[in-house]
């Protein structure tokens, strides 16, 4: 038993003692902090920094190095280039699943055209079973023509894939199930 000093009259009282026995005042005794809570207590500090450091950074981009806000019509435009580019990979599938072996066929090389057509070069079994090569356009239109198909083929190629810079799709190609 050891005596202490009371809060409220600054007596000496036992440390055993529920309240002061001159003024009344009653003594309470801190709780022991857990472990537990001090790491609770960590964990939502850091979180709160964690969230701090992300927000301030969306506020300013230009800190971060991410883009910059963009206008309307970028944004139009890019959504505009995503669904030429996505058209462009089912054409492939399109492509692979008229053939006459679908199994057999591989694409070789896949573009998107700025102007919004696919080129396509491929490998496909022919009908008595020799692998050959291919080409193929996914005109701006929206039509499809085939090397077989010889002079509407070659019009089409020239006007829309023929010395024209655009995006390599085969991988996108691959991941909807084209290779």
């Amino acid at each position: 038993m050891a005596l202490i000093i009371c809060t409220e009259c600054s007596k000496q009282i036992s440390d055993q003692a529920k309240s002061c026995p001159q003024c009344g005042a009653i003594k309470f005794k801190p709780k022991p902090t857990s472990e537990p809570a001090i790491r609770y207590a960590w964990i939502a500090i850091i979180f709160t920094f964690v969230l701090v450091i992300i927000f301030s950074n969306k506020e300013n981009p230009s800190q971060t190095g991410s883009a910059a806000i963009q206008t309307p019509e970028q944004i139009a435009a890019k959504s505009k280039r995503d669904s030429q580019l996505k058209t462009g990979a089912l054409g492939a599938l399109t492509l692979k699943k008229h053939m006459k072996d679908p199994e057999a066929f591989n694409l070789t090389a896949a573009n998107v055209k700025d102007n919004g057509a696919t080129c396509y070069q491929y490998r496909a079994k022919n009908s008595f079973g020799a692998i050959f090569p291919g080409s193929a356009v996914l005109t701006s239109k929206g039509d499809l023509y085939l090397s077989e198909q010889g002079k509407k083929f070659i019009d089409a190629w020239n006007q829309e894939c023929a010395n024209k810079t655009g995006d390599d799709i085969k991988s996108l190609a691959h991941q909807i199930g084209v290779l």
